[in-house]
C-alpha cells in the first residue's frame, strides 16, 4: 500500500538477514521527561515548529485529559509468555513473521490480469523486436547518400511496405516504423531536401551516421532473450514488453486470503450507523481503513462482522477462518483484562511467537502461526493500527507475492524545524512537507486521526536519535 505509495532514497528500512538486535540502547529506566518547546504544560512531548497542525482537544501528545479518539482504552493486564514479554526490534520482528510465512502455490493467469503482480520466473521471448528493419523517422530512404537528388519511385508505409529493390539515384518515401527498403542504407528526413514532381534534392547535411534513423532488426530484444526476471513487477510498462515479445500469459503465486477482524464492545458500524447518540461507543473505521490499504491484486481481504471483547467468540471466528492464509485482528493485541487476543490464541491451539515490538506508534504487535495460518494481531488505537500495518501487513503481502523486495524506500528530506531527542522506541512521526522540507505534525497521538489523514511523511527516527536541528536530514516515508 506503498503505502501504500513509498519513493527512493539514500537510506533504507530493510529486512536485514543478520539479526542486529537494536534493542541493545534502552533504557533500563524509563526517560525523564523534558521541557519540549510547544508543550502547554512543560513536560509533555510536543514537537515545536511554525504549523499547528492536528491539534486535538488534548493538550500533549500523549497527555489525555478526557477520552481520546481512539478504539478502546485498555487497561495493564495480565498475560504473561516470554513470547509476549520481549521486546523486539522492528527488524528482527519483521524477519521473524516473514520467515513464519508458508510460501503460496504459483498459479498461471493471463498477463493483463496480472498487473501489480510478480512473476515467479523469468520471461522469454517468443520473437524478435523490431523484426525487421523499420524507419525511425519520416523522410526518404536511399541506398546512396553520395547523391545530390534522387527519382521517387515508391512508397512504404506501416503495415504496407514497399516490395521492390531500390538502387542508386533512388528514393522511397517512408513512414515512421515502416520497413525500411532492400537495398537502402539511409533515411533523409523531410527537413534536408526538397521535393519536385518526383524526385528529391539534398537542401541539408547528411545524418550521421548514415543508418541513424534505422531501428535494426533486433534492435530492442532477440527471440529466446529473458526480458523481465523472477520477481519483477507486472507494470503497465512490462506488460507492453511482454505482449510485444508474445508473452500472453506469467506465473504468480496466488493471492492469499486475508481477514480483518475488529473487536470491542464499543465498536459500532458506521455504515449502518453514522452517528451514534451514545457517547462511549466509537465507529470501527480501521478495519475498513486497512481493507482499503491491502491492494486487490495482492491479496482477496475481507472484513468480518464486529466482534465484542469475549475471547470465546474470537475464537469462535478464528475456528471459521481456518481455510484462511492470513487473520489480521485489530484491537486487543495488549496484554490488559480485556485485551483477548492472546487467550484466543491459545484456546486454538496458534504458536504466539512474539507481542512487542520497540515501535512508537504501535508497541502491542501480536503474531502467531496455526499450522499454515498466520495471525497478526495489531492494536486497536487507529494511527497505530494503520503503522503497523504499513510496516508488517505490507511487507507480508508482498514476500508471498513473490516480490524480490519488501523494504521501504525512504527518501532524505531536509527538516524545516528542530526536533528534539529520541526516546527508547524507534519513532515513525506525522509529518507534512512545505518548501521542500519536513515538518513534524504537533499532534502525535496513537488516536489522533485528523493528523493520520493530514500526514504525508512519516519521519523515521532511530531509538535514541540525538537531537535534530533545522536544515538536518532525516529518512521519511512518503505515505
Amino acid at each position: 500500500m506503498s503505502p501504500p505509495g513509498y519513493r527512493p532514497g539514500e537510506d533504507r528500512l530493510r529486512v536485514r538477514r543478520s539479526y542486529r538486535n537494536n534493542c541493545d540502547g534502552h533504557r533500563a529506566r524509563q526517560r525523564q521527561n523534558r521541557r519540549r518547546n510547544g508543550g502547554a504544560n512543560g513536560h509533555d512531548r510536543r514537537i515545536a515548529h511554525d504549523l499547528r497542525h492536528g491539534e486535538s482537544a488534548r493538550q500533549g501528545n500523549d497527555d489525555r485529559r478526557g477520552r481520546a479518539c481512539f478504539q478502546g482504552r485498555r487497561q495493564v493486564g495480565r498475560l504473561a509468555s516470554s513470547a509476549v514479554s520481549e521486546l523486539l526490534a522492528y527488524e528482527v520482528a519483521l524477519d521473524k513473521l516473514l520467515r513464519l510465512a508458508t510460501p503460496l502455490e504459483d498459479e498461471e493467469i493471463a498477463v493483463t490480469d496480472a498487473i501489480g503482480r510478480y512473476i515467479v520466473a523469468p520471461l522469454i521471448s517468443q520473437r524478435v523486436q523490431p523484426a525487421a528493419d523499420l524507419s525511425a523517422m519520416d523522410g526518404f530512404a536511399v541506398a546512396d547518400v553520395n547523391g545530390k537528388e534522387w527519382q521517387v519511385i515508391g512508397e512504404s508505409r506501416a503495415g504496407q511496405p514497399y516490395s521492390g529493390t531500390v538502387t542508386s539515384a533512388q528514393a522511397v518515401l517512408i513512414s515512421t516504423g515502416a520497413v525500411v527498403p532492400a537495398g537502402t542504407n539511409a533515411i533523409l528526413v523531410r527537413e534536408i531536401v526538397e521535393r519536385t514532381e518526383g524526385s528529391i534534392r539534398l537542401s541539408g547535411d547528411l545524418p550521421e551516421p548514415r543508418d541513424r534513423h534505422i531501428r535494426r532488426r533486433g534492435g530492442d530484444f532477440s527471440k529466446g532473450e529473458t526480458i523481465a526476471e523472477e520477481g519483477s513487477e507486472v507494470t503497465p510498462r512490462l506488460l507492453a514488453l511482454a505482449l510485444t515479445a508474445g508473452v500472453t500469459r506469467v506465473t504468480v503465486k496466488r493471492r492469499p486470503r486475508l481477514a480483518i477482524i475488529q473487536s470491542g464492545d464499543e465498536l459500532y458500524d458506521p455504515m449502518q450507523e453514522p452517528v451514534s447518540t451514545e457517547s462511549h461507543r466509537l465507529p470501527a473505521a480501521n478495519g475498513l481503513m486497512l481493507k482499503a490499504m491491502f491492494a486487490p491484486h495482492l491479496v482477496e481481504a475481507s472484513l468480518q462482522p464486529l466482534l465484542p471483547d469475549d475471547p470465546d467468540r474470537l475464537a469462535e471466528e478464528f475456528a471459521k477462518l481456518h481455510d484462511h492464509d492470513i487473520i489480521v485482528t485489530i484491537g486487543g493485541a495488549s496484554v490488559g483484562e480485556h485485551d483477548h487476543v492472546g487467550q484466543a490464541f491459545e484456546q486454538i491451539g496458534a504458536d504466539l511467537k512474539f507481542g512487542k515490538v520497540a515501535i512508537k506508534p504501535g508497541k502491542p504487535v501480536m503474531v502467531a502461526r496455526r499450522a499454515k495460518q498466520l495471525i497478526v494481531g495489531l492494536p486497536g488505537n487507529p494511527v497505530s493500527a494503520f503503522v503497523t500495518a504499513m510496516l508488517f501487513v505490507r511487507p507480508l503481502l508482498l514476500h508471498l507475492a513473490g516480490a524480490e523486495d519488501v523494504e521501504f524506500k525512504p527518501v532524505s528530506m531536509p527538516l524545516g524545524a528542530a526536533l528534539p531527542a529520541g526516546g527508547d522506541r524507534r519513532e515513525f512521526l506525522r509529518a507534512v512537507e512545505k518548501d521542500g522540507k519536513l515538518y513534524a505534525l504537533t499532534e502525535q497521538g496513537s488516536g489522533a486521526l485528523h493528523s493520520l489523514a493530514e500526514a504525508q511523511y512519516l519521519i523515521d527516527r532511530p531509538i535514541d536519535d540525538e537531537p535534530r536541528g533545522i536544515g538536518d536530514s532525516v529518512a521519511a516515508y512518503r505515505l
